[in-house]
């Protein structure tokens, strides 16, 4: 049974204001992505999610540090020519229309999620969030990596963990590992996400 997340917790419903709630950088950051992949970070600042967020914000953004299981500043500015052309490779302006417009738009800012596909994949979601883009990858971040649920044609865990038994042997059932080691090491190792 999957867990379903609350809806009037995330963007595009409105609370009892009637204002509409925003997703942030601070959002879609993962601790232990940030944490796991850089060993100066490790070494320096340790396990504090807060100092973690404030590097991120200072330094690690700049230097295309990778900090989130649904952007990548690099991929999404390769892979559309629109957003090279009018925003170009600042980091900063990539994430901000990946926040304020791919989202909605159904943009690929990873290579581990799609939103457009995570929706069509899982007709749980699909009943639980209708087309809200936002629930859905809220959801993929807050339960869909843990349990294994596959976020984009490029990449499937299950089968990750499948193929190479040094990593299964390593996380076991531990689905987030997988998904980081990927980001981190496999696609530069040139091992196969599916």
């Amino acid at each position: 049974s999957t867990s379903l997340v609350n809806p009037a917790d995330f963007l595009g419903i409105k609370n009892e204001k009637g204002e509409y709630y925003s997703l942030t950088q601070k959002d879609i950051f993962n601790t232990n992505l940030y944490y796991n992949l850089y060993p100066d970070l490790q070494k320096n600042i340790g396990l504090n999610p807060e100092l973690l967020y404030k590097h991120l914000k200072e330094h690690g953004l700049y230097e295309n540090r990778k900090f989130s299981y649904v952007f990548d500043a690099e991929y999404y500015y390769n892979k559309y020519e629109d957003l090279r052309k009018n925003v170009g490779n600042n980091k900063n302006y990539l994430l901000n229309h990946f926040l304020e417009a791919g989202i909605s738009e159904g943009r690929q800012a990873s290579p581990v999620f799609c939103v457009d596909y995570y929706l069509k994949k899982y007709k749980d979601l699909q009943q639980a969030f209708g087309n809200n883009k936002y629930l859905a990858l809220k959801h993929f971040l807050e339960f869909g990596i843990r349990e294994g649920r596959q976020g984009s044609q490029e990449f499937n865990p299950s089968k990750y963990k499948k193929n190479y038994s040094d990593l299964s042997n390593q996380y076991l059932n531990n689905m987030e590992y997988y998904y980081l080691h990927y980001i981190g090491w496999g696609l530069n190792e040139g091992r196969k996400g599916k």
